[in-house]
Parts: structure tokens; C-alpha cells; sequence
């Protein structure tokens, strides 16, 4: 069974409105994070497929915000690319202070 996202995704929003998909994802960022910090402690055992789920489900709120909000997937790659130079020259930065 072959499904479009995209399709799918503007039936979220004819059916409960941007703004409600928009808080959604904040939610499910929320919930991933709270199985990251769950994860983290010490004391409370941490569940992956719990974080593998969390995560599926951010990936999707991430893919409807890229709908709602028509940003391409080359505008985001460009983005990222951006962020990944910087984080390298964070990283560089920070190895010769090291030195």
C-alpha cells in the first residue's frame, strides 16, 4: 500500500487545523525528550523502542512543519549544511585550545 505523506498530512491540517499540528509537534518533541532525560538517569532504566518511537514520531511532526511552512527539502539541506560546517569549526576550535 503505497500512502503520500503529503496527502495525509493535509488531511491532519483539514481536519484539526495548522495550529493544533503546530502544538503537536511541541508535544512530541517534549515526549522525546523526556525518554532522552529518562535515559540519562542513572537510576531509572531506559527503554530504546520507546526512544525509537518517540523519534518516528518527531521525524513525522518534522515533516508536517516542513509542509506547513513550504520548506523544501534543498532549503533545509542547505540549513543543515550550514550548521554542520559551524559545529565543525566549533570542534576544530575547541581541539586547539586542547593543544
Amino acid at each position: 500500500m503505497n500512502v503520500d505523506p503529503k496527502r495525509i498530512f493535509q488531511k491532519c491540517i483539514d481536519l484539526w487545523g495548522e495550529t493544533s499540528q503546530i502544538l503537536m509537534a511541541v508535544e512530541e518533541l517534549n515526549e522525546l525528550s523526556i525518554e532522552l532525560l529518562h535515559a540519562l538517569r542513572a537510576n531509572k532504566p531506559f527503554n530504546i523502542d520507546r526512544i525509537i518511537d518517540e523519534t518516528a514520531d518527531v521525524d513525522l511532526m518534522i515533516d508536517q512543519l516542513k509542509f506547513i511552512f513550504s520548506i523544501s527539502d534543498e532549503d533545509l539541506s542547505k540549513a543543515k549544511e550550514k550548521k554542520i560546517q559551524r559545529l565543525k569549526e566549533i570542534i576544530e576550535s575547541e581541539q586547539r585550545l586542547g593543544e
